[in-house]
């Protein structure tokens, strides 16, 4: 079997759940008890034949749970000896090819092949990002491309857009007007370090967001993002990003397919998790739209008091 295969088989299995059926089965033999012995009547001691029975049945289900969980153990083995090329050297080939990729090129990829092109989508993902945007806090966006997403988070002030290259930003760049501009602070991501994101304020952002920016990066590199987010992100700070969710079959086609970095959910929330984030929600929807909804430990303060009156303007419109 090859790799999306095996994760295929590994969903299915994640559906056989014995628990439940075991209680409501022993539920009924436990009624089924219950009612045969309401009289003192027995004959041939069947009555002790048929308890003897019940009890052999729920023997059976808990031997067939053990060896289900131990089967699915193995699975997960098997698929993680598997997986062991696409996290490295096949991720890293993807991630190596796409620095070739000119912004015209991947921003056109945005244009023409948005993540979050459904509007059920769009919409419950931007509802998901009101939880957590305040004017009381400066925010961040990974990758703010066209700017569609950035348009959600103009609250956040001041704003940083942080990108891979100085040529990311020129559709953004002409979004709003000069008096919004002066509040965005432009930032290019130093991949090739320890934490990319360094030159940012420490302990200074309350949201961060990132949207089909991690999809595209190994895993290895997504951990030296997350462990510069929780740098960056205040004490309570939540941060959200979509990624190509490997422990579904189409992540696993996206990757053989060459377009986005192998990446499974179980490893990328243990990075959260290691590096101290709590996760507070987690989406897998069914048109390969992942992402996670993360927190850094801690209550957020902020000590702005008010915020003054104003509307955010694009270029073009009256004022």
């Amino acid at each position: 079997m090859n790799l999306t295969e095996l994760v295929k088989y590994k969903n299915l299995l994640e559906k056989l759940d014995l628990a439940e059926s075991r209680q409501l089965i022993e539920i009924l033999l436990s009624q089924f008890s219950n009612n045969l012995n309401t009289y003192n009547i027995d004959f041939n001691n069947l009555k002790n034949n048929i308890d003897n029975q019940s009890k052999t049945i729920i023997k059976n289900l808990d031997g067939m749970y053990q060896d289900l969980h131990q089967f699915k153990l193995s699975l997960t083995q098997i698929i993680s000896n598997a997986e062991i090329f696409a996290l490295t050297e096949g991720s890293e080939r993807i991630y190596s090819e796409g620095l070739g990729d000119t912004s015209s090129y991947k921003l056109d990829r945005d244009r023409f092949k948005n993540l979050l092109y459904d509007t059920d989508t769009y919409n419950l993902f931007i509802h998901r990002i009101t939880e957590y945007t305040s004017w009381k806090y400066p925010g961040l966006h990974l990758g703010p491309r066209l700017g569609d997403i950035t348009s959600c988070i103009v609250d956040l002030d001041p704003l940083y857009l942080v990108d891979d290259n100085e040529d990311m930003f020129v559709e953004i760049k002409q979004k709003w007007t000069p008096d919004y501009q002066r509040r965005l602070r432009y930032y290019i991501a130093k991949e090739q370090e320890e934490n990319p994101i360094a030159d940012l304020p420490a302990s200074q952002i309350g949201f961060i967001i990132a949207v089909d920016y991690f999809n595209f990066r190994p895993l290895r590199l997504i951990k030296q993002y997350l462990s510069g987010m929780f740098s960056a992100l205040r004490p309570g700070g939540t941060a959200m990003f979509t990624f190509n969710n490997c422990d579904y079959p189409i992540g696993v086609d996206n990757f053989n397919n060459g377009y986005y970095t192998y990446t499974p959910g179980h490893l990328v929330k243990d990075a959260c998790t290691d590096l101290g984030f709590k996760i507070l929600a987690s989406f897998d929807l069914d048109n390969n739209v992942s992402w996670l909804e993360i927190q850094k430990p801690g209550s957020i303060t902020s000590l702005k008091g008010g915020q003054n009156l104003a509307a955010i303007k694009y270029l073009g419109e009256n004022i």
